[in-house]
């Protein structure tokens, strides 16, 4: 689904099993809709409009993150993602770093 000019993310929730998903290069500007993919370990959001990381406490089995190429400022958000050995990101107008 990369490169597919989706503005949000929505209707992947239903897909209880997926382990990975690829949304790079599209024009998403909030992390939503993933709450039910507790056994997503990969995903790929960079190149998007992402200011801020949220909605990602539920992917509990998450090892890598790539958010690279948005516009996040400040890193927080990752505190319940104790599996994540992978985290891009380059590319962004990171100011602050918290918990």
């Amino acid at each position: 689904m990369s490169h597919s000019k989706l503005s949000e993310i929505k209707g992947v929730d239903i897909l209880a099993k997926l382990e990975v998903i690829n949304l790079t290069c599209n024009q998403i500007i909030a992390i939503t809709g993933l709450d039910n993919l507790r056994n997503l370990e990969e995903l790929s959001l960079a190149g998007n409009k992402i200011i801020e990381i949220s909605g990602l406490n539920t992917l509990i089995n998450l090892t890598l993150l790539d958010l690279g190429g948005n516009q996040i400022t400040e890193i927080k958000g990752l505190k319940e993602l104790r599996n994540l050995r992978f985290l891009y990101l380059t590319n962004n107008q990171i100011t602050e770093i918290r918990g």
